[in-house]
């Protein structure tokens, strides 16, 4: 049987629709907010500091550093409460993910197979959150780009863009099948950040590029494997102050980051759908971040390879 079926556009919108909103964030996302509110606070005690240097009150100085102090424990002690809620939600998707991983290689495992490779060469959908971030898009099979820029100044303990490609497979049988799925993402752009001096502390400013491959599988999410999130750059400087001016730091990205994820069970008829991202976090305190993919520059992503692991019909004969 081909496994080269048409897909039903409108149920693969709807399982599109159905998880490009969901919220992803892992660990990265997670600490990214703490080390953006530390670096706020000291920029806040600077400030908290200079109407007293004229005249250097030392014990006014004492006490700014014993209230920032305190702050800062509050700060860390919600951070913590905060971190703990989030890592218990995705320890819940992970667990969903990884069962349904277990379950793929329980379907497979004593069995000899071919693999079958199903290219999936084209997206039914790139977008971007928020909407803004994307700037231009096209869509062809083998031949799939998003421009994309990234440019602000306004101060945000930590926030998130994403450029997206969405893929989609339906299985064609009505028996269970496992695969195992890959993508390119090639960049070619640059990021920057830099932040305003300050008298006692300056402004900061950081920003982290990452690719990430996410597999939704129903009300499954597999997005805990190694292959499938690779670091692209990160990018932090502050603004200085009495010790110096701070950094303005610029970095060219021309790299391709090779996604993949595997042993994934899909039930027969059932829409797997897939998204290839480029993200963006950043964290700016009287800062500035910039990560642009726009005009001769761009984010291509060529496809989706799917590799079938199962054969295109029941196979239960043990070995």
């Amino acid at each position: 049987m081909s496994m080269r079926t048409a897909v039903d556009e409108s149920k693969a919108k709807a399982a599109i629709d159905a998880v490009k909103d969901r919220k992803r964030e892992r660990i990265e996302a997670v600490e990214f907010p703490q080390r953006a509110r530390l670096a706020k606070l000291r920029h806040k005690l600077g400030k908290d500091l200079q109407p007293f240097l004229a005249g250097l009150d030392l014990g006014k100085v004492d006490q700014a550093l014993k209230a920032n102090q305190a702050e800062l424990r509050r700060s860390l002690a919600q951070d913590k409460e905060a971190t703990a809620k989030q890592l218990a939600a995705l320890a819940a998707a992970d667990r969903a993910g990884l069962a349904n991983t277990r379950r793929a290689i329980e379907h497979i495992k004593f069995k000899p197979y071919l693999t079958t490779l199903i290219p999936v060469e084209t997206p039914f959908l790139i977008g971007a959150r928020p909407a803004g971030f994307m700037t231009g898009s096209a869509a062809a099979p083998g031949d799939n780009w998003a421009t994309a820029v990234l440019n602000s100044n306004q101060d945000t303990s930590a926030s998130s863009m994403r450029a997206s490609f969405y893929f989609a497979w339906q299985n064609p049988t009505s028996y269970l099948a496992v695969l195992n799925a890959s993508a390119d993402l090639v960049l070619n752009g640059s990021a920057g950040v830099d932040a305003q001096p300050g008298i006692i502390t300056g402004g900061s400013a950081t920003v982290s590029l990452r690719a990430e491959l996410n597999a939704f599988i129903g009300q499954f999410e597999i997005s805990y494997q190694q292959n499938q999130k690779v670091a692209l750059a990160s990018l932090s400087t502050d603004g200085g102050g009495i010790f110096g001016l701070g950094d303005v730091l610029n970095q060219s990205i021309s790299t391709t980051a090779h996604l993949g994820c595997t042993s994934i069970e899909v039930q027969g008829d059932q829409m797997a759908v897939f998204e290839v991202a480029l993200v963006a976090d950043y964290s700016l305190d009287d800062g500035h971040a910039v990560a642009d993919f726009s005009a001769d520059r761009a984010i291509f992503c060529p496809g989706l390879n799917i590799e079938l692991l199962t054969p295109p019909g029941p196979d239960d004969t043990p070995i």
